[in-house]
C-alpha cells in the first residue's frame, strides 16, 4: 500500500527528491546529492525500510529512518582496492 520512488538517478542536479506513495497523499524526501560511484544504495535503503516496518512503524517513519540511516553510510563510504566505486561504510 505504498510504494518509495527513489530520485538518485533522475537528472543531475544538486538535491535529490524521493517519492513517498501512499493511499493518502505523497511524501517527499529532499536531500542534497552525494557525488561518487556508489554502489549498494537501493539495496540499503529498502532493507532498511523493511526493518523498519518489521519493526511496527508506520511507512512514512520507516522510510524517513531508512533515509537517515543511508545518509550516514553515505558519509563514511570509501574505496577499496583498485575499484572506482564507493562501499557504503
Amino acid at each position: 500500500k505504498a510504494v518509495l520512488l527513489k530520485g538518485g538517478h533522475a537528472g543531475s542536479a544538486a538535491s535529490v527528491t524521493d517519492l513517498l506513495v501512499l493511499p493518502g497523499g505523497v511524501r517527499r524526501f529532499i536531500h542534497a546529492r552525494k557525488q561518487g560511484p556508489f554502489h549498494g544504495t537501493g539495496c540499503y535503503l529498502s532493507t532498511a525500510v523493511a526493518a523498519g516496518l518489521w519493526r511496527g512503524l508506520p511507512p512514512a517513519a520507516a522510510a524517513a529512518d531508512a533515509k537517515r540511516a543511508l545518509a550516514k553510510a553515505l558519509s563514511k563510504t570509501r574505496a577499496w582496492g583498485r575499484s572506482q566505486v564507493l562501499q557504503l561504510g
